[in-house]
């Protein structure tokens, strides 16, 4: 008889974890279609343009320098570089290596089912894979989305390791990845400067010392699984997460600031409430005691995260051994973005939650329920621990006027795994009108959310009345780089068309004409040498551009680039044809 409920109970588990993996594999294909799907739809911004920039000269000269200054951290450009390797060098390859991170982020929140149940972590997945601003940024070559996985991976890996989780092969992997990137590219470096360019010596060296390396790894990784089951690789993978982390984005100290303020909230909070929690919960400090072990294995433990942490962000930010005054520079940066933070893009303090309520309000509504049911039930220290961090990093990013629609995702992070945690209490709850009303509920949240994610991804994504869209290109962009296609096509379609840029706005054409063997972008207006095209803005500059350009070329028109800067593009008589216009003043100062 009980060899029988046995097998019951095994089939009823077989059951339900066939589900949640059918569910899990349908809401991944989901994201992936959100994120992949005409990836190159919409033009670059002017950001994606020089990010592409900077791509492009470690890419084709092996040269990044990080600017503390203007630009964010270095990784993007290292991961980039290795996935446009696989997909090429363009709008669609450059953007994929950001997408596929944005895929990561839905499958890293399945790892939660533990800490938020089966439904919780599927809702969750389910609303990361729809969230127009997560699917929007994750189209998008900028940095936000490694920020928000590194930000995940940190407290997943402190977890699995206070309860010391088994580490598979999944966790082995990264490991072995982690370790070939901080070990062969220095490597290549040290080759090369030792022996100098190309040769049948160098390749024959780096051969061999990478073979050597590999297996250094293999014997590595097999060491660290042998110990106490691998449970150390998880707080070795979060500290490499936590320094990827500030390798991505400066605010990196805003994020890790805050979970560590949550988790001290976690504990006053049980204090405050007289709540015990049990020695096998998460972020329970017995367990963390447990998972450490011994002493020496605590020190040496604590020893080895801080050496990964270390060489993660001196080999990135040394641009690997080739410029050490960016680890200078990676100090300096705080103090400059500290100045930027109370002086550029200035809004008001509730301006968050308008821009949530407007584009992301199932999951700013059902974070805020998962929210009071974290701190109300406390079912366990994570879903409490949630709760304090999506409520800490929100009023941080409040409170700092500047602000900018694409930081809300490291937030709404947080607050998904808090509405993924409401879900989970509903469906489970005893009463069944709270259960009905609990699936009403994802299902209504699902399709408005989807609806709005289609609506600004595909269909809207250029216009800036929606939140995300912040002094995006316009479409009208594509026209205008598609006139100079045609015009390229009329002198051989070599990609020889001349064209001079004299508006002082002009990102990312730089990106965009790449290929124009031709193409200059000083930027102010400079008198005619030949070439078959200028690109101007109207109304700036505009008796030079009459005076330089009015004899020799025509208006092919007034293009929209983004919202307050419109191009003028100038054509050469001899190549504009009968559509062109005459060039006068009153034409500069009405565009069409």
């Amino acid at each position: 008889m009980k060899e029988t409920e046995a097998n019951r109970q095994s089939l009823r588990e077989w059951i339900a974890a066939s589900r949640f993996m059918i569910a899990a594999a349908l809401i991944t294909l989901t994201g992936v279609a959100a994120r992949l799907a005409w990836l190159g739809l919409k033009p670059f911004h002017h950001d994606e343009g020089v990010n592409g920039y900077f791509l492009q000269q470690l890419a084709y000269q092996g040269k990044y320098e990080y600017d503390p200054t203007n630009y964010h951290g270095p990784d993007l450009y290292y991961i980039s570089l290795f996935f446009t390797n696989i997909f090429g060098m363009d709008d669609v390859g450059t953007r994929a290596s950001v997408a596929i991170f944005g895929i990561l982020t839905v499958v890293a929140v399945f790892f939660l089912r533990r800490y938020i149940g089966d439904i919780g972590a599927l809702v969750a997945a389910g609303l990361m894979a729809i969230s127009p601003g997560m699917v929007y940024v994750s189209r998008y070559f900028i940095h936000e989305i490694l920020f928000v996985f590194f930000s995940l991976a940190i407290p997943i890996g402190i977890v699995f390791f206070m309860q010391r989780r088994k580490a598979g092969i999944i966790a082995q992997g990264l490991l072995a990845v982690v370790l070939g990137v901080l070990l062969l590219p220095p490597q290549s470096v040290l080759v090369h400067s030792a022996l100098g360019k190309a040769s049948g010596l160098t390749l024959g060296v780096r051969a061999l010392m990478a073979a050597g390396t590999a297996y250094a790894i293999f014997l590595i990784v097999k060491r660290a699984s042998s110990w106490s089951n691998g449970t150390p690789i998880f707080l070795m993978l979060s500290a490499v997460s936590a320094s990827m982390l500030f390798a991505t984005k400066e605010t990196a100290f805003i994020t890790v600031g805050t979970m560590m303020i949550s988790c001290v909230c976690v504990l006053l909070w049980e204090r405050l409430t007289n709540r015990r929690a049990s020695s096998d919960e998460p972020l329970s400090l017995q367990g963390l005691q447990s998972a450490f072990g011994t002493t020496l294995q605590r020190n040496l433990l604590i020893g080895l995260c801080v050496g990964l942490f270390l060489l993660v962000w001196g080999l990135f930010f040394s641009s690997f051994l080739t410029h050490a005054e960016g680890i200078r520079n990676s100090i300096r940066a705080y103090a400059f973005w500290t100045k930027t933070g109370t002086g550029e893009h200035k809004q008001e303090f509730w301006t968050y939650l308008d821009w949530m309520w407007q584009i992301e309000a199932p999951i700013l509504l059902l974070s805020v329920l998962g929210l009071v049911i974290a701190l109300v039930k406390q079912r366990n220290r994570f879903v409490v621990f949630a709760a304090f961090w999506a409520s800490g990093i929100s009023l941080a990013y409040s409170i700092i006027p500047y602000k900018t629609p694409w930081l809300m995702v490291s937030f709404i992070l947080p607050m998904v795994i808090l509405a993924g945690h409401a879900f989970e209490e509903m469906i489970r709850h005893s009463i069944q009108s709270v259960r009905v009303l609990g699936a009403l509920a994802i299902t209504a949240s699902i399709a408005f959310a989807g609806w709005q994610s289609w609506d600004l991804n595909f269909v809207r994504y250029d216009d800036p009345s929606i939140p995300y869209v912040y002094s995006h290109t316009q479409r009208s962009f594509n026209e205008m780089v598609a006139r100079l296609h045609q015009l390229d096509a009329q002198i051989g379609g070599e990609k020889n068309l001349r064209i001079e840029v004299v508006s002082s706005a002009y990102w990312p054409l730089p990106w965009t004409l790449r290929k124009y063997k031709g193409a200059a972008f000083g930027g102010t207006p400079v008198p005619a040498n030949g070439q078959e095209v200028i690109i101007a803005r109207y109304k700036e500059n505009e008796e030079e551009v009459l005076a330089y350009y009015q004899d020799r070329y025509v208006s092919l028109g007034i293009f929209l680039m983004r919202p307050s800067v419109d191009l003028l593009l100038l054509v050469r008589k001899d190549l504009a044809g009968p559509e062109g216009e005459k060039l006068e003043l009153n034409l500069l100062g009405n565009p069409r």
